[in-house]
């Protein structure tokens, strides 16, 4: 007769063979799968209700209304945010040029590293940024002219 199989020994229990193992003396592993589908359907269902709100289906129009508020402050807040910073700013509204210039080769370097490469895994970053060097690179030629011509 094999070892706890006698009515009367104790019943026995298997050994893990990892260390993930689940201990069977104490929890069947159908116990542990309904703990964690238990856990996933809670998470699932947070994500479910956070889907529909954000997409504004949850409430219906109350949670439509509540969004294009929420979208109406955050412009409200962008606004006065830059229009703040218009009438706060200094006499002088411009930066001097040249700043870039005056970087050591290797921290100019690594700036137009890191700018190529969010510009490269953010092409609409990238795309606009170039549209911004573009037309200050024809506004510092245009300035330029005009204070040769000025001079001259």
């Amino acid at each position: 007769m094999l070892p706890g199989t006698h009515p009367s020994s104790p019943p026995r229990c298997r050994e893990p063979r990892s260390a993930g193992a689940v201990d069977t003396c104490l929890e069947s592993p159908h116990d542990r799968h309904r703990r964690t589908v238990d856990v996933h359907r809670t998470l699932a269902k947070l994500t479910s209700i956070g889907i529909l709100a954000h997409m504004g289906l949850l409430w219906g129009p109350p949670n439509q209304l509540a969004l294009a508020a929420l979208a109406v402050g955050l412009l409200c807040v962008l606004f006065w945010g830059y229009r703040m910073a218009w009438l706060r700013r200094p006499a002088r509204a411009f930066a001097p040029r040249g700043v870039f210039r005056g970087l050591s080769r290797p921290a100019g370097f690594a700036v137009v590293l890191m700018t190529v490469d969010a510009g490269w895994l953010m092409p609409v970053f990238g795309v606009s940024l170039v549209a911004f060097l573009l037309v200050d690179a024809l506004l510092r030629r245009r300035a330029a002219r005009g204070s040769v011509s000025r001079t001259g």
